[in-house]
């Protein structure tokens, strides 16, 4: 399998807000934060597992790239002894991508699996509320994940 990675906010911690300027972040002055521990776990399974780990930061967009790319390396060096690739592009190769700024779609729909979610959560409550929670109730849910999500609320309210 084939991880992407964000950098800061996803396996660094990186509080926005804090003052860089341009020529410190083209110089890769700004330091990277210390790792996050819920997500180290998970890292260095993987890594052990095999699996192929990408960073993919906007760290290295512009500015001085090599010496940014280095310092991203030296960073998993030093916290996973591995050193990855950097880049700042996606790729079709990649299995996933974790990222503290990116939203979940499910795939061929343009939907926010956080909306459904929300909307499941409310089916699932609408239905416990009325004792509904028989072979009508999977039949709307398996409706749900078909995409039929107005006349499935519709239908919940008359049932």
């Amino acid at each position: 399998m084939i991880i992407y990675l964000d950098l800061d906010g996803t396996i660094a911690k990186y509080e926005r807000g804090h003052f860089h300027t341009q020529e410190d972040w083209d110089e890769a002055r700004v330091p990277i934060g210390e790792s996050l521990p819920y997500i180290s776990d998970d890292i260095k399974r993987w890594l052990t597992q095999g699996h192929t780990i990408k960073i993919c930061t906007a760290r290295v967009s512009d500015g001085n790239i090599e010496k940014k790319v280095k310092q991203v390396q030296d960073w998993c060096e030093e916290h996973y002894n591995f050193r990855p690739e950097v880049t700042n592009r996606k790729h079709y190769e990649m299995d996933y991508l974790l990222d503290d700024r990116a939203k979940q779609m499910i795939p061929n729909t343009g939907l926010l699996l956080q909306d459904l979610t929300n909307d499941l959560i409310e089916i699932i409550e609408d239905c416990q509320h009325k004792g509904r929670l028989d072979e009508e109730w999977y039949a709307h849910i398996i409706r749900f994940y078909n995409g039929e999500n107005d006349e499935l609320k519709k239908s919940i309210q008359d049932i």
